[in-house]
């Protein structure tokens, strides 16, 4: 699969609105500019944008790949060594920790063994968010690990006219599940976290990529449906005053409308023709942004529990910056130190 700057791009995009739901509120610093909170409190939906991403990423890696030797086991070596190495070495830092007696981290190890097995997020959807935040954000990246289980075979051993259709019924489950789910609990934990729940913004990003790896990728269908969806949601979010993460009735149907209006961002950059949308995203901030998005990820969460706890310095522009800035300094520093090595590795133990 050859390099598309604009895919960086669209990972830095999606860090950013992760970042500033997490740590950017004005009502408590500067009242005048609270109507903004409406924005920031809404993206959350950064994380279905990573899930689309992920969705046509893993996707159109592994149908390149379907008729080459070794293929699981190249699959699973790269992303061992892309993912392992720093989820487990902060697992690892937050473990001692809380061996350590040293809060916020004492607060979470009952839960470590969740996240050891990257079950956090089925604890989430049977019994609610925990009460220590430190590493609620990690709910995440067990749906993608999950997803990473089964997919490959799926993709190795179907063809695509069945993977087609799988990937329609697994968008309607998740859309349905959460419809049980509303209409049982009204457990908007359960909706966003379970993994049957979540399988529509992968599922995405994975017909996008069917479409990519076509013999002739014609985008014009997904484009228009991703337009409509994208009105849709914006007149969702004037109806509701914003996508308030815990209303069961937005989550219910926000998560594949919000991945559905994504679509014409992929559709604009896989197409050949240039434009403003993908100048855009070629920038190198926001491509900067996006090659250390992973561990910023990982590390703002608990950055930001951290600086509010030890110094009292709340979601608020300063905190933005406080909190970025030394997420930052981590991301870089780890990328350097720790997740490069193992990069390099990837030619070694799982060559094309």
């Amino acid at each position: 699969m050859k390099k598309i700057e604009e895919l960086d791009g669209i990972r830095g995009l999606a860090i950013i609105a992760v970042i500033l739901f997490h740590c950017l509120r004005f009502s408590h610093s500067i009242p005048a500019l609270s109507a903004l909170d409406l924005v920031f409190g809404s993206l959350w939906i950064g994380v279905d944008l990573f899930f689309v991403l992920s969705g046509f990423l893993i996707t159109s890696i592994l149908i390149t790949q379907k008729e080459t030797e070794h293929r699981l086991k190249n699959f699973y070596v790269r992303r061992t060594l892309r993912i392992f190495p720093l989820y487990f070495f902060v697992l690892g830092l937050v473990l001692l920790m809380s061996c350590l007696n040293i809060s916020p981290f004492r607060e979470v190890f009952s839960d470590l063994v969740y996240h050891f097995t990257y079950t956090f997020n089925i604890r989430v959807a049977l019994y609610d968010w925990p009460e220590a935040p430190l590493l609620n954000h990690f709910w995440s990246l067990c749906i993608e690990e999950q997803f990473y289980l089964v997919w490959p075979f799926l993709v190795f051993y179907t063809s695509r006219k069945m993977l087609h259709r799988i990937l329609i019924v697994a968008i309607a489950c998740s859309l349905l599940s959460r419809l049980g789910i509303l209409l049982a609990t009204q457990s908007w934990a359960t909706q966003y976290a379970f993994p049957v729940c979540r399988l529509d913004g992968l599922s995405m990003g994975a017909l996008i990529a069917l479409r990519y790896t076509s013999e002739q990728p014609d985008y014009r269908l997904p484009k228009m449906i991703g337009m409509i969806s994208l009105a849709a949601a914006a007149c969702l979010f004037l109806l509701f005053r914003g996508f308030r993460i815990e209303d069961p009735v937005l989550i219910f149907i926000l998560p594949t409308l919000i991945a559905t209006a994504y679509l014409p961002i992929f559709c604009t950059v896989l197409g050949e023709e240039d434009s403003l949308l993908k100048k855009i995203l070629r920038s190198r901030i926001l491509r900067w942004f996006g090659k250390y998005s992973y561990g910023l990820y990982v590390y703002h969460q608990i950055i930001r529990v951290l600086v509010g706890k030890y110094w009292g310095i709340t979601e608020s522009p300063l905190g933005l910056l406080v909190v970025g800035g030394i997420s930052i300094g981590c991301s870089v520093f780890s990328f350097k130190f720790l997740e490069s090595y193992f990069l390099s590795l990837k030619t070694k133990y799982a060559s094309h």
